[in-house]
């Protein structure tokens, strides 16, 4: 799907999404990872057997897939559904798989008593456990072919370019965040990843938009803070996950870095002309994953201005 046909089908795949309680979040679900995994296996429940725990199989992952969507949200039978799936899976499908994944529709993220829960099991199991929601969902649904993501959302995606205000959802609550952090100074001197000017020129980043990389550095403490408060513990890898594949995307067909940093904004904010300060916000997230490393390239072992090696290491990120 072409960016346009992506944002798109993001703003179907949303409202969609939040309706999916029960058997259809269950059928959906099996749906998406049958057009997007060849070696996953569905898991119906069988009379008395069940399901052994288990909605999902995925045999070369070796991951086990627990779905969890109540209409009516009740943390306590979340959590006690948790517990029994648990229980079922390393007793009933010892050896079947090496990873037990938290399958829900949160739209917001984890209850935090839940998010409790997965730690404190995944201290106590000798099998990792994971969590997949909506920013899952969504990122298996934009590597679908066309004709296949349209058959999953039952909806046709039109291919002529519209304008739509929405990017990367999932990252509204820290965009939000930023807008109301905006009047705060610049780093206070909270300890974040130096980026050498080589890794700047390595990239080829001049002009305006080395500035504004630079800019932005000088606010991306306020990230760190926001997730270092936030209750779900994996949101940061993922978002860093999810903009580090999408950079490779556009690097495979994109070559001007300037292209690629406009490329980036519109996967955080959409294609509209978004405010001042919501744009101001994007550019600090992407100054934040560009100090981490998680966008652009690390300039090799050795590389100094101009493409000549060196006889020292220039420290990278």
């Amino acid at each position: 799907m072409s960016y346009e046909e992506r944002l798109y089908a993001r703003l179907v795949f949303a409202e969609k999404f939040s309706n999916l309680y029960g058997n259809a979040f269950e059928d959906f679900f099996h749906a998406l990872m049958q057009l997007r995994h060849p070696d996953f296996v569905p898991v119906r429940t069988a009379g008395q057997l069940g399901d052994q725990g288990a909605d999902g199989l995925s045999l070369i992952g070796e991951k086990l897939y627990a779905c969890y969507a109540p209409e009516t949200y009740d943390v306590t039978k979340v959590e006690n559904k948790f517990n029994s799936d648990l229980e079922k899976a390393r007793t009933k499908r010892d050896g079947e798989f090496e990873v037990f994944v938290f399958t829900h529709n949160e739209v917001r993220g984890i209850h935090p008593q839940v998010s409790s829960l997965i730690v404190e099991a995944s201290k106590t199991n000798t099998f990792k456990l994971e969590q997949f929601g909506k920013p899952h969902f969504w990122r298996a649904i934009s590597r679908l072919e066309k004709e296949d993501a349209e058959d999953l959302l039952s909806c046709s995606i039109p291919i002529q370019e519209k304008v739509y205000g929405i990017g990367l959802d999932d990252l509204i609550p820290l965009l939000e965040h930023l807008q109301r952090e905006r009047t705060t100074a610049a780093d206070p001197g909270i300890s974040l990843p130096v980026v050498p000017p080589e890794k700047l020129e390595y990239n080829s980043l001049t002009g305006e938009t080395r500035e504004r990389l630079i800019r932005g550095m000088e606010y991306t403490h306020l990230v760190e803070t926001y997730y270092a408060g936030t209750f779900d513990i994996t949101s940061r890898d993922e978002a860093a996950e999810g903009f580090s594949q999408y950079y490779a995307h556009l690097k495979e067909e994109e070559s001007d870095p300037e292209e690629i940093y406009y490329e980036l904004l519109k996967y955080v904010l959409g294609n509209e002309l978004p405010k001042p300060s919501k744009a101001w916000a994007a550019e600090v997230i992407l100054s934040y994953f560009f100090q981490y490393c998680d966008i652009f390239e690390r300039p090799p072992a050795g590389w100094t201005s101009g493409g000549v090696q060196g006889s020292g290491n220039v420290a990278t990120h």
